[in-house]
């Protein structure tokens, strides 16, 4: 059971670590995005 919790963990946290990963780098490419068209 414990061995089960410690894996369940490691999962949880991977997800959340890739997900915020993804919402960082999304969000660098929005304001990338959106500096250069205030730039032009």
């Amino acid at each position: 059971m414990k061995l089960y919790m410690r894996y369940f963990a490691i999962d949880t946290y991977s997800e959340f670590r890739a997900r915020f990963t993804q919402s960082r780098f999304q969000h660098f490419i929005y304001c990338s995005e959106h500096s250069l068209n205030s730039a032009f």
